[in-house]
């Protein structure tokens, strides 16, 4: 899959996701279609901000337990770049393993996609 960065074992960057989602994603469990392309198990979990744990603190959790690779994005249901302390934003984590989404919606809630 190429190499890691900052830090991070198995999150994988923006770019990479974009390729896999080019490739098809070739490599990783994709049971899933969206608009006829091969999508992997994700999990979709509504955050808010100052209260839940934060997106970014849950990915490094995922970092250590995850047996495959994953990518996760925020996004706002108002298409903002930020949210206000108390307000929700959304995020999405994909997985390369469906073994590891099943694990996270465990663990951590969300919708099973």
């Amino acid at each position: 899959m190429g190499t890691m960065t900052l830090g991070w074992n198995k999150k994988i960057p923006s770019w990479e996701f974009n390729k896999q989602v080019v490739k098809g994603f070739e490599d990783w469990e994709t049971p899933s279609s969206e608009c006829g392309i091969p999508m992997p198990k994700s999990i979709l979990l509504d955050i808010t901000d100052g209260t839940d744990r934060s997106s970014k603190d849950i990915a490094i959790e995922v970092d250590d337990w995850c047996g495959g690779m994953f990518y996760y994005r925020d996004f706002t249901n108002d298409g903002l770049p930020f949210v206000d302390n108390g307000e929700v934003y959304r995020t999405r984590f994909y997985f390369q393993r469906g073994a590891d989404a099943v694990e996270f919606h465990t663990r951590y809630g969300g919708s099973l996609i």
